[in-house]
């Protein structure tokens, strides 16, 4: 293999496939750390990976801008591209309740980094994700027993003596924080307990039956707070790095702090925001609220009585809930909509003044690339979608796509040809609209580095 660390699946490298890898006629070899046992290597039987699938409905392969397929469908699971590699797997024959799956990791290629690992899923409970973090990502082992596995196939994260028990639920990893000066990841030891993990299989804070919920993601670089929201028997409360409690568990629901502030609700239901020693920075008198501000106190919050939407702060309402639904598009910028028109505008979060008045029935996220400055909004004459100019909102692609797009790099949309959950996507061309792919996608995620969109077969 010349050293390289990609062994290629290619239509035309039939050679270089498990059989092609193994040395001599052995019975068994075992690859990848461990990971997995190869036996009866005599068998003529063709693996999953040997195979083109005769039917690639559903499956997952990788696109180009032009929307052609760089790689074909052939995966059952299928992530992005990271640091040159993505990882994939084949589907296999279920295993009673358990699923089957064989996984690797692949280059633009399609080269494989290693031989196809058994496996029975990939993700946590919170999020079936198909990426590395800290170099790991959460899977489910072939004897159904949550691990990690790294980016070589193996499954370097063993729980220490006195665990025997074993992970009930093992959640992606953080990458160092103010919280944790390592990498960490919430985990759900034995059913009763969740701690915090680091990579190598110590506990960074200890499985407590204490804890009884995580979230699903860690502190995270949006906030010099360094406190983690945790579940109790008595509700939602925030721990210290040491695991001892700064913010009791009284709580109905806790979210990570944004900045100096945190999103929480009271055993009442009603929501507002938490400063770290545990006051309130925004009272809880609201029925909904959201956090979208890294460098100030301040939160798009829905009002109980009325049901319109403002902009709250420690004073009370920074702006005043005049909007029947908004959401942040950025810290300096919010979409939201006119009660009496129900038309969708673009509004200042300091003063609540319309940027753009209320113009368009739907608004989507806002754009990149070439229309960098733009939002994804439905005209309101025609009922077409185009992008158009977040201080002026003049059309700067004017609406000709029939469903709601979304950027996906590359100057690429994302869009069906029909509104509706099950149409198929195509790739439309963000400066004119005009289709670059029809329509034959069931999903198609933005695009890496390498010029390469992950993208779910239609059928």
């Amino acid at each position: 293999m010349g050293g390289s660390p990609w062994v290629s699946v290619g239509p035309g490298d039939a050679a270089l496939t498990r059989r092609g890898l193994l040395l001599g006629s052995a019975a068994a070899v075992a690859l990848a750390g461990g990971a997995v046992t190869l036996s009866g290597c005599g068998s003529s039987e063709e693996e999953t990976w040997e195979e083109e699938p005769s039917d690639t409905s559903g499956l997952w392969g990788y696109v180009d801008a032009s929307g052609e397929w760089a790689l074909g469908p052939r995966w059952e699971r299928a992530g992005g591209f990271q640091d040159g590699g993505a990882l994939v797997a084949w589907g296999g024959e279920a295993e009673g309740a358990r699923q089957s799956l064989w996984a690797t990791v692949v280059g633009a290629s399609g080269a494989m980094g290693f031989e196809p690992v058994h496996i029975s899923d990939i993700g946590s409970r919170a999020s079936s994700a198909a990426s590395f973090s800290c170099g790991l990502v959460p899977v489910t082992d072939a004897s159904g027993s949550r691990t990690y596995m790294d980016r070589s196939g193996g499954f370097p994260v063993s729980l220490g003596d006195g665990y025997a028990r074993g992970l009930w639920d093992a959640r992606a990893f953080n990458e160092p924080d103010c919280f944790l000066g390592s990498p960490y990841a919430p985990a759900w030891y034995g059913g009763d307990a969740w701690g915090l993990l680091g990579t190598d299989g110590s506990w960074l804070i200890e499985p407590s039956t204490a804890f009884q919920d995580a979230p699903s993601s860690g502190v995270g670089a949006g906030t010099g707070v360094a406190l983690l929201p945790m579940r109790s028997f008595g509700g939602w409360g925030y721990v210290a790095p040491d695991g001892s409690w700064v913010i009791r568990p009284a709580l109905g629901s806790a979210q990570g702090f944004l900045g100096p502030i945190a999103p929480a609700c009271d055993s009442d239901g009603l929501w507002g925001a938490l400063s770290a020693d545990g006051s309130w920075a925004i009272a809880a008198a609201h029925s909904a609220l959201s956090a979208f501000d890294p460098s100030g106190s301040r939160a798009l919050a829905r009002d109980g009585p009325s049901g319109l939407w403002g902009v709250a702060d420690g004073s009370g309402w920074a702006c005043g809930p005049s909007w029947s639904d908004a959401r942040a598009l950025g810290d300096s910028l919010l979409a939201a909509e006119d009660p009496p028109t129900g038309l969708w505008g673009l509004a200042s979060p300091d003063d609540g003044s319309w940027l753009v008045g209320p113009s368009w029935p739907g608004v989507g996220d806002v754009a990149g690339g070439s229309l960098s400055g733009c939002v994804l909004a439905r005209d309101a004459s025609s009922g077409l979608w185009g992008a158009a100019d977040c201080s002026s909102g003049e059309w700067a692609l004017p609406p000709t796509l029939a469903a709601q797009p979304y950027y996906v790099g590359a100057d690429r949309l994302a869009v069906a040809s029909a509104d509706g959950p099950d149409e198929p996507l195509g790739l439309a061309d963000a400066l004119t609209g005009e289709w670059v792919a029809g329509p034959r996608f069931a999903s198609v995620s933005s695009f890496a580095d390498n010029g390469l969109a992950c993208a779910r077969n239609g059928g």
